[in-house]
């Protein structure tokens, strides 16, 4: 396993980081590797806006234990859906990228931090960095990863077992916690935007 140095000063972002560099020296044999992938789109404000609001969403539903969590994925899982209708020749290289560089951010958070609380904490911290990024196109899936990873930790399923590389987490998502799509995805995109830090981004 290679790491590029220097190693970041704070504890849980130097465990984060190798951890995460050591899941990609094993990832070909768990062949969940799907390199590759340019996701260009999300230099448009559309993407760019609806991918920071699916962010939200899901930070939001690791916020809450029971009260909105469920809600809060549907949600999510809207402003997913619409990027993706507005650039469906995109669906598979985000997909792709998710899993080449999503899983081992995931595995990075999950294992380099003990305690649940603190790594909740560490995945709002980054998803806070996200304000200052200048492009989303290749980093997107280092914040992407953990958010769906950790949500789906709290599913009844044993989802890294059967994990594929051409799989979509968002999907898997929806069906871990059986979650429908409204019809009419405009309508209620309009009714939930405020909920999620609309005005700011």
């Amino acid at each position: 396993t290679m790491v590029r140095l220097p190693l970041p000063e704070d504890n849980d972002a130097r465990r984060d980081l190798i951890i995460h560099e050591m899941f990609h020296r094993v990832q070909e044999k768990l062949k969940l590797n799907s390199p590759g992938a340019t996701n260009n789109h999300l230099d448009t404000k559309d993407a760019r806006i609806l991918i920071k609001l699916e962010w939200e969403a899901l930070r939001s539903a690791l916020k809450n234990e029971k009260s909105t969590f469920k809600n809060d994925i549907k949600n999510a899982l809207i402003f997913r859906e619409l990027r993706r209708k507005k650039f469906p020749e995109a669906v598979k290289s985000e997909n792709a990228l998710e899993i080449h560089e999503g899983l081992p951010s995931y595995t990075g958070a999950k294992l380099g931090i003990a305690d649940p609380k603190r790594r909740i904490e560490y995945v709002y911290k980054l998803i806070d960095k996200t304000e200052v990024l200048p492009s989303f196109v290749r980093s997107f899936a280092y914040y992407s990863g953990p958010l769906y990873g950790l949500i789906l930790d709290r599913s009844n399923t044993n989802w890294r077992k059967n994990l594929k590389a051409e799989d979509d987490l968002g999907a898997l998502t929806s069906a871990a916690f059986k979650i429908q799509l409204p019809k009419k995805l405009e309508k209620d995109y309009e009714n939930i935007l405020s909920k999620y830090n609309w005005q700011k981004i």
